[in-house]
C-alpha cells in the first residue's frame, strides 16, 4: 500500500493544532522536522539532550528498551526550530531533568508512544480537520523536505539514520511539482546550447 508524506505545509498546520500540549507537539516534530523513528523517538533520554544538540543512541520497541534499529541509526542531530524552543519548553515544564526518559507514563517508566498517539495525538489532528497517517509519515516528511530544499539526497540520508538506498526507497516521496520543475531547468539548459 502507498505510503503518504506530510507536505511542509500540513506538518506545520498539524504542529500547530497540537501547540496546546508541548510533549504531543515535541513528539511530532522530532519525526516531521529530525527524521527520528517512533521507537527512537520512545527511546530519548534527558542525557541525550544537550547544547543544543540531539544524540540518538538508543530506541524502545513494545515497551522494551534496546540499541538503535542499526549502528548507522546511532547519531547526532543539531536541534533546530521548531524542535529546540518545544524542547526547551518541555524541559522546563518536567523541572529542569538532566537524567531519565524524555517521555516517561505516569510512573516514570518508558511511555506507550502507540497509546499515547492514539489517545493525545490523533483526535487532536483530526479534530483540527487534518490528515492523521502517524509519525512515520513524518519520517517522510523530513526526508522528503530535505531532499526538496536542498536538492541532495545525502541531506536525507545523513539525518534519518538509514542507508541511502533505503532512504530513496522508503522515504523520500516524489514531486510532481520538482519533476516538472526540472523539466523546465532541462529545457532552458537545452535552449542555452547545454550552457
Amino acid at each position: 500500500e502507498p505510503t503518504v508524506a506530510y507536505t511542509l505545509g500540513e506538518s506545520m498546520a498539524i504542529l500547530k493544532a497540537l501547540s496546546g500540549r508541548t510533549d504531543s507537539a515535541l513528539i511530532f516534530t522530532l519525526s516531521a522536522f529530525l527524521g527520528l523513528r517512533p521507537s527512537e523517538t520512545c527511546g530519548l533520554r534527558w542525557e541525550n539532550v544537550a547544547d543544543d544538540t540531539l544524540w540518538v543512541r538508543g530506541s524502545v520497541v513494545r515497551g522494551h528498551p534496546d540499541e538503535t534499529k542499526t549502528p548507522a541509526s546511532v547519531r547526532q542531530l543539531p536541534l533546530i526550530e521548531p524542535v529546540k524552543s518545544l524542547m526547551a519548553g518541555w524541559r522546563e515544564e518536567c523541572a529542569n531533568p538532566v537524567d531519565g526518559w524524555l517521555f516517561p507514563n505516569p510512573s516514570g517508566d518508558v511511555r506507550n508512544m502507540d497509546s499515547f498517539l492514539k489517545h493525545n495525538v490523533a483526535p487532536v489532528v483530526r479534530a483540527a480537520g487534518l490528515p492523521w497517517y502517524g509519525l512515520y509519515a513524518g519520517r517522510r516528511a523530513c526526508a522528503t523536505n530535505l531532499v526538496s530544499l536542498t536538492g541532495s539526497v545525502s541531506a536525507a540520508y545523513q539525518v534519518l539514520g538509514n542507508s541511502l538506498a533505503v532512504v530513496m526507497a522508503k522515504y523520500i516521496k516524489p514531486s510532481k511539482e520538482q519533476g516538472l520543475a526540472g523539466l523546465r531547468l532541462l529545457e532552458a539548459a537545452a535552449t542555452n546550447g547545454g550552457k
